[in-house]
C-alpha cells in the first residue's frame, strides 16, 4: 500500500482516540482497536462508501460515494453541481461509513 510508518502511526492514534470516545454500549462490543496495518490492507483502492450530510432543514441525506483510501485517509470528491455539494458548502460536518460486501 501507500502508507508510510508516519501515516500508520497517525491512523493508530485516530483509531485509539475514536474508541476512547465511544459510549459504554459500543465499548462493550469493540474492546480493542484494529491496527492501522490491517485497516490499510483491507481498504486499499477505490471503495463505495456512504456519505451522510444534512439538508437545509436538518434532515439526514445519505448516498453512496466513490472513495479512495490513500496514505491512511479517506478521500472523496463531490461534483460541483451535485445536490449534496450545497449541503457541504452550508455545513461541512459529515459522517461516512463502509460496510464490506
Amino acid at each position: 500500500m501507500h502508507e508510510s510508518p508516519e501515516d500508520n502511526a497517525a491512523l493508530d492514534d485516530l483509531l485509539a482516540w475514536s474508541l476512547a470516545g465511544v459510549g459504554e454500549y459500543l465499548r462493550g462490543m469493540f474492546t480493542s482497536v484494529v491496527p492501522a496495518g490491517r485497516v490499510t490492507g483491507a481498504l486499499g483502492g477505490i471503495l463505495e462508501m456512504h456519505l451522510a450530510t444534512a439538508t437545509s432543514s436538518g434532515a439526514p441525506f445519505v448516498a453512496p460515494i466513490g472513495c479512495l483510501f490513500y496514505r491512511g485517509a479517506i478521500w472523496f470528491g463531490v461534483p460541483t453541481r451535485a445536490v449534496r455539494q450545497a449541503f457541504l458548502r452550508r455545513d461541512a460536518g459529515v459522517s461516512i461509513s463502509y460496510t464490506r460486501d
